[in-house]
């Protein structure tokens, strides 16, 4: 059996159509990450804000969460970072999760699946 694996990097998300001038939250999965993620130009932990024409440029680190000098870290990071879907989100909808009808209480939002 052939396994794919995502490999610890950044990924650039452009999102067009976005309410304007609005503070937006990221989440994987459903849930909302802030460690890993920020606007481009901005710094980790400023807030992400859609320009006057509602795009918005965010740099996302996908991880395995696991420090590099773990002595289990080779195996156990192939073992997190096995490809699979994941949904991420940029929404108004401000929580530690998303709940199932997130896109109908958020004021704007984007989602895309990635895929390895």
């Amino acid at each position: 059996m052939k396994v794919k694996i995502f490999k610890e990097r950044d990924i650039i998300i452009t999102a067009y159509g976005l309410k304007p001038l609005s503070t937006f939250y990221f989440y994987v999965n459903r849930e909302r990450i802030t460690s890993r993620v920020k606007e481009l130009g901005k710094n980790l932990g400023e807030p992400m804000t859609t320009d006057k024409n509602g795009k918005l440029e965010i740099a996302y680190y996908i991880d395995s969460g696991l420090p590099s000098y773990s002595s289990k870290s080779i195996k156990a990071k192939t073992n997190l970072l096995k490809a699979r879907p994941l949904e991420l989100v940029l929404t108004t909808y401000q929580a530690n999760n998303l709940p199932s009808n997130f896109e109908e209480s958020s004021l704007s939002h984007a989602k895309t699946i990635l895929y390895p």
